[in-house]
């Protein structure tokens, strides 16, 4: 067997290869202080540490896969958890402040559109749930899901999570809306506040 990492990644995948290959088939080899900036996402490709050309590459490719995640989910219903997952930890799991984003679907849970609609710290981040409201009724939506990220890494919600979802699934069941379920997103890990509370009323 080969031990060069790009044969390696063309034949048996990239999950098998190390950080370091992978790192190195990217970038080229980098000093480890830098390595770990790029661990902590705190690098924003200074001209000189990385090739300008590598770092522009990364940039485009991570939002295709935005935009293709984006466009996979249109049109399918979102029943599927592994889809609205990786949409929800593409689109959030590496940012370094709390987001909150909305995602609002038809009556057969297809994705009509989404959005962030608050941005607040490292540890916390409002959520307006007229903001939340407004934007199912303007996308005429009949669903929606929430989530939110935990930069810090803690996967589970906190008690003012659950009880913000609570109030949320009970405004939006006023509207005939519902809310189907409401995720903590980190860079490893996604939890359903619906399966850690025991479902959501409404």
């Amino acid at each position: 067997m080969s031990h060069d990492p790009t044969s390696r990644l063309l034949t048996l995948g990239a999950h098998t290869l190390t950080e370091t290959e992978l790192v190195e088939l990217v970038f080229g080899p980098l000093e480890p202080e830098l390595l770990d900036r790029l661990r902590r996402f705190e690098f924003q490709g200074e001209v000189g540490l990385i090739p300008r050309d590598r770092w522009v590459w990364v940039q485009a490719w991570e939002q295709l896969k935005k935009d293709w995640l984006h466009k996979q989910l249109t049109g399918t219903p979102l029943s599927c958890a592994d889809q609205v997952r990786d949409y929800l930890q593409n689109r959030l799991a590496t940012s370094r402040i709390e987001q909150v984003m909305a995602i609002y679907l038809d009556a057969s849970l297809h994705l009509i559109s989404s959005e962030v609609i608050a941005q607040g710290t490292v540890n916390q981040a409002p959520i307006y749930p007229r903001e939340i409201l407004r934007g199912a009724i303007q996308s005429d939506a009949c669903a929606v899901i929430l989530a939110h990220n935990h930069p810090s890494g803690q996967s589970q919600p906190s008690a003012a999570d659950v009880m913000m979802t609570e109030r949320l699934s009970g405004l939006l069941a006023e509207l005939d809306i519902r809310l189907v379920d409401h995720f903590v997103v980190t860079q490893t890990q996604i939890t359903s506040i619906n399966t850690h509370n025991g479902g959501v009323r409404g």
